[in-house]
């Protein structure tokens, strides 16, 4: 079932791709990958620093190993491509994120958990990185964050699962800047163990000094620069607003929506510090992933709390928070019995339904008039382009709003354009021209570009009967498990009632 919910989100986002995707590189694409990477790629002149550099205050190293890919796999800049390949990422994380949040559940509370987590990722609050080529750095953020503190939660101190999860979260630094902070939730949770009596090993107290340390390193080498955006936090309030924005979202901000929506997590993180040491570890994974979402909120509301309102591509990491929310609250049933049981149910119920409404409501404002205007731009950003490569004439960028053209600057973009090492690279769709690969010309890169072709066409042609067809599966996986948990419930309550001959069975009155 986790399999085909997984391949169910893939398409809906497949399709998401092929619906309102461009060919056409945005923004900070033309920087970041044109000139920064695949410009010194092809020229020979790219080095280990540059892979490595800094862009902003982000290290989006890994971010860029995946852009290299897809240039080098496509044969040319193909956006569309490298949002296939963020797909594969998302896919990925929800698959994780779903397996730990159901881990030891059955029936109907593990149909629940998965679907609860299924239902927001389906909704593409994040279209703006979903439909941006350049931001598998920001998903592979969310997958390393999410690997990490899962690997973390379950592991000893230098286990292998340890040391992967370490990796992980450094992995997670050369995504976004906010990856410096991956390690908070472990050091939290060591120190709560500690404290408890759980691992009192020299070992633990090794490891927490190791990931302070790493921490502090990394957040040391995060650069300092000056926005000539002034929507940073510059003072208490303002950061106090920019917090109750973003951990309130997709409520209206309020500190009622802050507590309410986060309490189920506040709950299982009370739970866990309170039981006895055997009890609910597993559960200490979505909730440190849940503490590393709140870490990167207190962030947000940092350096973005001055914004007017909640992007598009911060919406992603707030989904996660209540995506693990909502399956959590399913568990807040264990252990529970008699009127308790319901009574707690009938809250958990109404407390589904509200927040539920909610994320309806911001989904109905946030998301069609979204992909309209992403409609909208691309359109009139492919019309304005071939202007300028009919004539050559940097006036057809100019006069145009910041979204209009694919960059800010026209003559910057018009000099990106008439670069020979980028024209050669760009789609087809947007020259009318095949584009001159100088990767390689050798029977076997070819056939890699060939293939990469046919899988990028097929992906894009049957997205939405693949939408049916997984859908379809998911159901009938989902009706299979309920049918199965069904017969083995029954098949135990006919076992443990005794027959009429049964010698052990007590006489008389």
């Amino acid at each position: 079932m986790l399999i085909c919910a997984a391949a169910t989100f893939a398409a809906v986002q497949i399709w998401l791709v092929e619906t309102y995707g461009s060919s056409i590189p945005f923004w900070d694409e033309w920087d970041v990958q044109g000139q920064k990477l695949f410009r010194p790629f092809l020229d020979g002149s790219l080095t280990l620093d540059a892979v490595i550099g800094t862009h902003n205050e982000h290290r989006p190293a890994a971010g860029r190993l995946v852009w290299l890919f897809g240039l080098v796999s496509a044969g040319y800049w193909d956006t569309v491509w490298m949002m296939l390949l963020s797909v594969v990422i998302r896919a990925s994380t929800f698959f994780l994120l779903a397996r730990s949040l159901a881990a030891g559940l059955s029936g109907w509370r593990f149909l629940l958990s998965v679907a609860l987590v299924l239902a927001v990722f389906l909704v593409p609050f994040g279209w703006e990185n979903a439909l941006w080529g350049m931001q598998s750095a920001t998903y592979l953020l969310l997958f390393f964050g999410v690997a990490a503190n899962l690997c973390l939660a379950r592991s000893l101190v230098f286990s292998s699962g340890w040391i992967a999860g370490t990796l992980l979260a450094l992995a997670s630094y050369f995504c976004m800047a906010s990856g410096a902070i991956t390690l908070l939730p472990a050091i939290l949770v060591a120190v709560i163990r500690l404290a408890k009596g759980e691992r009192r090993s020299p070992a633990d107290v090794a490891g927490i000094l190791i990931h302070a340390a790493l921490v502090a390193a990394c957040l040391a080498a995060i650069p300092k620069l000056e926005y000539k955006d002034n929507i940073a936090a510059a003072s208490f309030a303002v950061f106090w607003a920019g917090l109750l924005k973003f951990a309130s979202w997709p409520a209206p901000e309020s500190l009622l929506a802050m507590v309410g929506l986060n309490l189920p997590v506040a709950l299982v993180f009370l739970r866990l510090v309170l039981a006895k040491p055997s009890r609910d570890g597993a559960l200490w994974g979505p909730v440190m992933t849940a503490l590393w979402v709140q870490a990167n909120i207190l962030i947000f509301a940092y350096g973005r709390g001055g914004s007017s309102d909640v992007a598009s591509r911060h919406t992603d990491m707030l989904a996660l928070g209540i995506a693990i929310n909502l399956a959590l609250s399913v568990r807040l049933l264990d252990g529970l019995r008699g009127w308790p049981r319901w009574g707690v149910g009938a809250v958990i119920a109404c407390w589904l339904g509200i927040t539920g409404q909610v994320l309806k409501e911001k989904a109905v404002v946030m998301v069609p008039d979204g992909l309209a205007w992403r409609m909208g731009t691309v359109m009139v950003q492919k019309q304005k382009l071939a202007d300028f490569l009919a004539t050559n004439d940097v006036q057809a960028l100019k006069g145009q709003s910041h979204a209009t053209i694919p960059y800010p600057d026209p003559d910057r973009l018009a000099a990106d354009l008439r670069d020979p090492y980028l024209r050669s690279i760009l789609p087809a769709a947007l020259t009318g021209q095949v584009p001159q690969s100088h990767l390689s010309e050798n029977g076997f890169a070819r056939a890699v570009y060939r293939s990469v072709a046919v899988i990028r066409g097929m992906l894009l042609r049957n997205a939405l009967p693949t939408i049916w067809v997984c859908g379809a599966l998911l159901l009938l996986s989902a009706a299979a498990s309920l049918v199965a948990d069904w017969r083995e419930a029954r098949g135990r309550k006919v076992s443990a009632t005794p027959s009429s001959g049964d010698s052990s069975a007590p006489h008389g009155a």
